[in-house]
């Protein structure tokens, strides 16, 4: 363990970064008590290194170590804070007012949605009273105008309401918030129709502009060669990482089948795309260092094309730097040590972005390479298999097992499911996915050619193997159980299977029995742990008023039953119920509802020693109300209440909710005649325990 250590620095290197990350964002260490601690820490270090406690100190290497380990954690948080420019002085935020407009530069292509365009840029200026102020900030952007055209590397001069990116609103969902702000996103604008107008065109990188056009273009040669729809979306997403047009079905399908990762450009794409042009290359027989070197460079150059082309996503980039540390360890005929590359490669890709660090395709592409490098050849040589076929088989096998075994982790929290094909799912598609690779290549250089006929025909291989592929994977997501949905996994309890798989990982290496006795311990008091919780949250009652747009829904959850009341039916692939509703639903294990329709009008609900009456129409009140009567919980809609003062005499309760079906008039005049309520607008959904 020692010398793998010692011969993968950059492992060492790499854990104390990712701890330097981690401690600055959930710390909120700012820039100047970063760069405080930084010079602090280096000063420490010089110190001890230029006196005489230097030698005593080397001699106690444990902490040598550690004060390097801490100033490389603290020079993490240092450079972690450098990418934090909403604390810039520089930033549009502080420069805006009520009637200011925005100079911004597209900074990628804009998507085309029902309403208009969807776009983020760089805000290059903010103008107020005719003079533009040069500031800095990245900003996502809602054109509400559905004839409006806009192109990347476009300056545009607009005015519209600008907002803060709100937080998740209801419990366990997608947090958009903590999402942009990984991407230096914390605001957004929103653009009525003719309150913009481009002034300027391709202001971009000169460089990343011409990638780009050249994107565009390859996308247009899959559109107008391809003729299956779903052929053409799943070829721009495979060979150029344009996904924007694959459908929300055939999606969640390859999603289910535990393939959804041949979707997007990612090592596999990058890797296949090295093998071609490495076996081009080879073709030239004369070898000399002169040689070698300028072949290493331009298959490095290709390479970094190619990530240029697929948009540069994290897992994309991971095998861009871990390629080109292998061409040029090949070209100075180096040893390579696949873990030390495959670390140094985390360790820049984070100097160059911390971020990334909580990026999903991040995560799972280095768990991913990290479980294939060290998991497989253990699994495979498990199984002596003597037939060649079979032996090939049992290898892909061992692959997909290798990836699926550190990933599932991760997998559950993120995606609530486990697919139980992905064996069979991998086995059959990553042999048709790689010759599909090959004849998509294959058409990118066929592209150039600008012959239309030449192209119809060359793509002709490559349609009919992502149709057959599109085939069997609905195919397969017709198939009952072919995976478990529905399964929740904390932060906490993700962390915890991580530590249990290092201790497992560590015992493989060490054979000690002290550690195989601490890995079944911890795994025992985990599943104790596990058991506990879940049956604690399995026998307590819940009742949420989820926030929905212009839409009331509450659930009253115990032991797994929903008793729903909704004032609109929502079908489980619906937007809403997906995002909103699905994450609190899995954490809760609901597994049986009933679903009441809400009526305009008034509803009482008795549940257990729970009264709860639902106000959404006007007037109705009044009517109802005979004598006094004291309420657990009122929920009020539709701008129920007309008179506050009659409302207050008539009505005792504990708890008072506003929904957002309430108008921001009806909510400002309530706040002027209430004393408190919870406003699920601005307060998120209500959860209250039973």
């Amino acid at each position: 363990m020692k010398q793998f250590l010692s011969e993968s620095p950059f492992i060492r290197l790499l854990i104390a970064f990712i701890i330097g990350i981690i401690l600055r964002y959930y710390c909120d260490i700012n820039y100047a008590y970063a760069f405080a601690l930084f010079i602090s820490a280096l000063s420490i270090n010089l110190l001890i290194f230029f006196t005489k406690q230097h030698v005593q100190l080397f001699r106690r290497r444990f902490i040598h170590g550690l004060l390097l380990f801490l100033l490389i954690c603290i020079t993490s948080m240092f450079i972690s804070s450098l990418r934090d420019i909403q604390k810039s002085k520089s930033h549009f935020s502080h420069f805006t007012s009520a009637d200011c407009q925005f100079k911004i530069l597209v900074n990628e292509d804009p998507i085309r949605t029902e309403k208009g365009l969807k776009l983020k840029g760089n805000i290059l200026g903010v103008i107020r009273d005719s003079i533009t102020i040069e500031t800095i900030g990245k900003i996502a952007v809602y054109v509400n105008d559905t004839n409006t055209t806009c192109s990347y590397g476009d300056v545009i001069i607009c005015k519209g309401t600008l907002s803060a990116i709100t937080s998740a609103q209801n419990p366990y969902e997608f947090d958009n918030s903590v999402f942009s702000t990984h991407k230096n996103i914390y605001h957004q604008l929103f653009i009525a129709e003719g309150n913009y107008k481009i002034i300027q065109h391709q202001q971009c990188n000169f460089i990343l502009a011409e990638v780009h056009d050249v994107r565009k273009y390859l996308s247009s040669c899959f559109e107008t060669s391809i003729e299956n729809m779903q052929a053409e979306s799943v070829a721009k997403a495979l060979i150029i990482g344009d996904d924007d047009d694959i459908d929300k079905s055939l999606m969640q399908a390859y999603s289910s089948c535990g393939v959804i990762h041949v979707l997007s450009v990612s090592g596999l794409h990058v890797g296949i795309f090295y093998i071609i042009i490495n076996f081009l290359f080879s073709l030239i027989k004369k070898e000399n260092k002169k040689v070698i070197v300028t072949k290493a460079i331009l298959i490095i150059l290709l390479v970094w094309f190619y990530a240029a082309l697929s948009g540069f996503s994290p897992s994309v980039l991971r095998s861009a730097v871990m390629l080109t540390f292998i061409a040029f360890g090949n070209a100075l005929a180096r040893k390579i040590n696949i873990f030390n590359s495959l670390a140094a490669s985390a360790v820049f890709l984070l100097m160059y972005n911390s971020d990334y660090l909580f990026d999903v395709g991040f995560q799972l592409s280095y768990i991913s390479v990290f479980g294939i490098i060290y998991l497989q050849p253990k699994v495979y040589n498990c199984w002596a298999v003597k037939n060649y076929l079979g032996d090939k088989i049992w290898q892909m096998t061992s692959v997909s097992l290798a990836a699926q075994f550190v990933t599932f982790p991760l997998s559950i929290y993120y995606f609530y499911q486990f697919p139980t094909l992905f064996l069979l799912a991998n086995l059959i598609i990553i042999p048709l996915i790689t010759i599909a690779l090959f004849a998509g290549f294959s058409f990118l250089v066929l592209c150039f050619s600008h012959s239309t006929s030449l192209l119809y025909y060359s793509v002709k291989p490559l349609e009919y193997i992502l149709i057959i592929i599109n085939k069997f994977i609905l195919w397969m997501n017709d198939i009952p159980y072919n995976s478990i949905k529905n399964i929740f996994l904390s932060p906490l309890e993700t962390i915890c299977i991580y530590l249990l798989f290092f201790l497992f990982f560590l015992w493989i290496e060490l054979k000690q029995v002290r550690l195989l006795q601490l890995l079944l311990a911890s795994s025992i008091c985990f599943m104790i742990f596990l058991s506990i919780e879940k049956i604690t949250n399995y026998q307590k009652s819940d009742l949420i008023i989820y926030s929905l747009n212009k839409m009331q829904r509450i659930e009253i959850i115990h032991q797994g039953y929903s008793q729903v009341i909704t004032s609109e039916h929502l079908e489980q692939n619906d937007k809403n119920f997906t995002f909103h509703i699905k994450p609190f639903r899995v954490h809760q294990k609901v597994m049986q509802e009933k679903e009441t329709l809400l009526q305009t009008g008034i509803y009482e609900v008795e549940y257990g020693k729970l009264r709860l009456l639902i106000l959404n129409e006007k007037y109705t009140y009044m009517e109802f109300v005979t004598n006094l009567i004291t309420y657990d919980l009122i929920i009020i809609g539709n701008d129920a209440i007309t008179d506050y003062d009659y409302f207050k005499k008539r009505y005792h309760y504990k708890q008072l909710v506003f929904d957002n079906t309430n108008s921001r008039q009806f909510i400002q005049e309530a706040k002027q005649n209430l004393l408190s309520f919870h406003n699920i607008k601005t307060d998120k959904a209500f959860l209250m325990e039973l």
